[in-house]
């Protein structure tokens, strides 16, 4: 060890394991795999327009002490209330969204690398729901006309799993 090294990794995510109970954890899920970005900076980002979605994007950020900043062209981002430096001036991450995501591999991924994160396949069915919901809100479409949903994506792994989730809960696509 030098001076200067973390033995600890601070870790202020707020995204517990209590909190994964939490449905607004599987919508944001579905809603930045769906539409999100964020790689080449420290803001996770959501392109959407539907004022539903950006009405509950707004609700899940307030709750985690954050706020949603409209970018231009649809684009919101996620920010902190607050920014932490440690003694040396270093800046330690406070964007529990990007934690998240971090955490889960899913930060940095290009529209064609996503994927659903295993723990939505042992959820429990009003998590997967939520989840689906937020997914479906982005990329999905519903024809009432003629009875069926369909998703899209440029990820064939997330197709894949998207299939499999949908025929553990008796959907078949």
């Amino acid at each position: 060890l030098k001076i200067g090294d973390f033995l600890v990794r601070p870790n202020i995510y707020g995204w517990t394991k209590r909190n994964k109970g939490n449905k607004d954890y599987f919508k944001f899920l579905g809603y930045w795999i769906g539409d999100g970005c964020g790689s080449d900076d420290k803001i996770p980002r959501i392109s959407v327009k539907d004022k539903e979605v950006i009405f509950e994007l707004k609700r899940i950020a307030l709750r985690k002490h954050h706020k949603i900043t409209y970018d231009g062209i649809m684009t919101y981002s996620f920010v902190a209330d607050n920014e932490l430096h440690d003694w040396k001036g270093r800046h330690i991450e406070t964007n529990i969204f990007k934690g998240m995501l971090q955490d889960l591999g899913l930060w940095g991924c290009r529209s064609y690398e996503k994927f659903i994160p295993s723990m939505i396949f042992s959820a429990r069915t009003g998590y997967v729901g939520a989840f689906l919901e937020g997914l479906w809100m982005t990329d999905g479409t519903v024809n009432k006309a003629i009875p069926t949903l369909s998703y899209t994506s440029t990820s064939g792994l997330l197709i894949k799993q998207l299939r499999f989730l949908l025929l553990n809960h008796g959907i078949w696509s």
